[in-house]
């Protein structure tokens, strides 16, 4: 239907123009204003359905193409919250309190010496997330974080001509930070039981190169708007 619309609404435009230059549309001798024949408004009337035509259906295309892009977005901003929310976990297993997903809240967490705390937490202890009961901060790290990034991915993928060059670039560079690695490393373990190394977990948080990595989600988080809300 799509097409069709498209080239009816071309064929109709070309049919109003053929007749305009070699039909007789137009006669001097009426002494209205507007001196177009018969056959004059017939090709008026025709080009201007193609033309209409085509305007609905470029506007139609805009418009779905808009509603694939909200879609995607939305998709990568429920994998950007996936993957923070291990940093809120362990917030919550230091502060005892939880505090909503947010930028700010993740600025706060690389700036406020929180990360250090973050190295002296055991990660063989429970979530106090009810959903998550029957897994520890440690297997969560991986899980939420590379469930995350699979989203995120699968999103760009999908929508590679919907979503913008920029966010897609910082999905990448996300995917390709060391921490990345390491936090799947740690909590998924790299023997073929797939049982957390607990060892790496020690020193990963209160570096350089965590603090970079958070910066990366901020700057995601920024391109996508308010991911934090859902």
């Amino acid at each position: 239907m799509s097409i069709f619309i498209t080239i009816l609404g071309h064929v109709l435009t070309l049919l109003g123009a053929i007749t305009g230059i070699f039909g007789e549309t137009y006669d001097p001798k009426k002494k209205r204003k507007i001196k177009l024949t018969r056959l004059g408004w017939t090709a008026a009337i025709v080009a201007s359905l193609g033309i209409s035509l085509t305007i609905y259906k470029s506007v139609d295309d805009y418009l779905t193409s808009k509603v694939y892009e909200e879609i995607a977005l939305k998709d990568i901003k429920t994998g950007w919250r996936q993957v923070a929310s291990i940093f809120f976990l362990l917030e919550w297993e230091v502060k005892g309190e939880k505090s909503k997903v947010s930028i700010n809240a993740i600025k706060n967490i690389r700036d406020s010496g929180m990360l250090a705390k973050f190295d002296q937490v055991n990660f063989k202890n429970k979530t106090k997330v009810i959903q998550y009961a029957e897994w520890n901060l440690g297997q969560l790290a991986c899980k939420q974080t590379s469930m995350g990034m699979r989203i995120m991915e699968s999103a760009v993928r999908a929508n590679d001509e919907r979503i913008s060059r920029d966010i897609a670039e910082k999905v990448q560079k996300l995917r390709q930070s060391p921490v990345f690695g390491k936090l799947l490393a740690a909590g998924c373990g790299t023997t073929v039981e797939r049982k957390p190394n607990y060892e790496l977990f020690k020193g990963m948080f209160n570096t350089e190169e965590m603090k970079s990595y958070l910066s990366l989600l901020i700057e995601l988080g920024n391109e996508l708007g308010n991911p934090g809300k859902k």
